[in-house]
């Protein structure tokens, strides 16, 4: 009677955190991944090492049969009539650590007893903390790569980036942090579902930031960027649009962390994760197809003096439909193309630009200067980088010294009596469009299938030569 007396005042007094648990362990499998626990948190400085008597293979980790069974018992006592036999399994529990694991996920998948499901919540984290950290350990230890570790987003992980010393010790510092093993399980999600995943993230990231009380703001650290980067690169930006309740947001705002900037930058030391780093980040780079991330990785690109890279990401503003209203931002690519030394093979980007009649300087009444369009000023420089004359195609040049020639207002058309401006703007689009056309294509580089084969008798690369008799000297 006491008992019913005692469940019945705890359900009415504690009803509403009852509630709240159930609705926490709903969302423990369905939403944890895309709101951390603790979002943000920064993942301990000290260097982590493997937990003492662990070996590479991960089933060196797989629970005994008395540990299991003792584990289950232990649960099944969490629903004992008597408070302190619940009280002592709860404790007994907590000290067996990672060998409770498996009989905690079985009580939550199976058990309906709300203080059950409570009180095995309450020991869980740190019996995975510690689970993890066997697993963590025994990944270390596998220097070689050896075994299949049953980590959440290796498997992605490693398919992409390879697996490699530095990719392996990235992935640990990440593993460390248990706030991003949901951001990892989320990388097999499809595009429009990851984009929530980061979007509650990010609003994570920025309400920790905002609740900082006037002291230092706490920056992701580079583990969790660099995450944030393999996830968003797992699709093009168009197909997946990462929102939160305040603003468009993405990893481009945290790109200036000191350790991925050393990465990307020349003459400066990568540092221990600078080889896998600079590969997140190019990943990053390619899969910006959207106004907006086209033009990131085109000022990133410039920023880290990625010369080979640079007019690629440029062409990809000039290709990109979605920049509309806004000329800057394609005069910055042009502007950025037009200097390049080998401006002249992108004449066909420029030609993209030529029929966009963005607004870069207005005409008014009792004005003298002309109205110039965005076209104009791509057609006046693919016209100066082409070496052809200006005038041959009716457009006129305020300043011709080389320093100007990427000056957006050195171009317009002027109005005549007999030849508009808007008919001269046609004819030397047409005309210029014809000559680029007559030009000759560039073939790409044949590759030679039969230049790296070896010689007859002679062993292939990375094959060992056969000894080779030493001959004896005669006497």
């Amino acid at each position: 009677m006491k008992r019913l007396l005692f469940g019945s005042a705890a359900l009415l007094a504690f009803g509403g955190i009852v509630s709240a648990q159930n609705q926490v362990q709903f969302q423990r499998i369905q939403i944890q991944p895309s709101v951390p626990v603790q979002p943000g948190k920064p993942a301990e400085n000290k260097e982590f090492k493997p937990t003492e008597g662990s070996v590479a293979d991960p089933k060196s980790l797989d629970v005994g049969e008395s540990e299991s069974l003792k584990a289950k018992d232990l649960v099944r006592q969490l629903n004992s009539a008597s408070y302190k036999e619940r009280e002592s399994a709860t404790r007994e529990i907590a000290k067996m650590g990672r060998y409770a694991v498996p009989a905690l996920k079985d009580a939550l998948a199976n058990e309906s007893s709300p203080e059950v499901r409570l009180r095995v919540d309450l020991v869980m984290p740190k019996a995975e903390a510690e689970d993890m950290k066997a697993r963590v350990s025994c990944f270390l230890l596998d220097t070689e790569g050896k075994f299949d570790h049953q980590l959440p987003g290796w498997t992605k992980f490693k398919s992409v980036l390879g697996n490699d010393k530095s990719t392996r010790e990235l992935f640990a510092e990440v593993l460390k942090n248990t706030t991003y093993h949901g951001l990892l399980l989320a990388c097999d999600l499809p595009a429009n579902e990851l984009g929530g995943v980061l979007g509650g993230h990010y609003l994570a990231i920025q309400l920790q930031q905002q609740n900082g009380r006037g002291g230092p703001i706490k920056q992701p650290t580079t583990a969790e960027i660099a995450v944030l980067a393999f996830l968003e690169a797992m699709y093009p930006d168009k197909e997946m649009q990462i929102t939160n309740n305040y603003i468009y947001t993405s990893v481009a705002s945290y790109l200036y962390n000191n350790e991925i900037m050393a990465a990307m930058t020349p003459n400066r030391a990568p540092g221990k994760y600078g080889v896998v780093l600079k590969k997140i980040v190019v990943r990053w780079l390619d899969s910006r197809e959207t106004a907006m991330g086209c033009q990131q990785a085109m000022q990133f690109a410039t920023q880290w003096q990625m010369l080979d890279d640079i007019p690629r990401y440029a062409s990809k503003v000039l290709s990109s439909d979605g920049i509309v209203g806004n000329p800057w931002i394609k005069i910055q690519a042009m502007t950025t193309l037009g200097q390049h030394k080998d401006a002249k093979k992108y004449l066909a980007q420029f030609s993209k630009v030529f029929d966009d009649t963005s607004m870069i300087q207005q005409s008014f009444p009792n004005q003298p200067q002309a109205s110039i369009q965005l076209g104009d000023f791509a057609l006046g420089l693919a016209i100066k980088i082409a070496g052809q004359n200006h005038k041959d195609y009716g457009i006129e040049v305020v300043n011709t010294q080389d320093f100007a020639k990427v000056q957006q207002n050195n171009y317009f058309f002027k109005d005549e009596k007999d030849n508009k401006a808007e008919d001269k703007r046609k004819s030397g689009v047409k005309k210029f469009k014809d000559w680029i056309e007559k030009q000759p294509k560039e073939e790409p580089k044949k590759v030679d299938p039969k230049k790296d084969e070896p010689k007859k008798d002679e062993p292939k690369k990375d094959e060992p030569r056969e000894a080779q008799p030493v001959p004896v000297p005669k006497k």
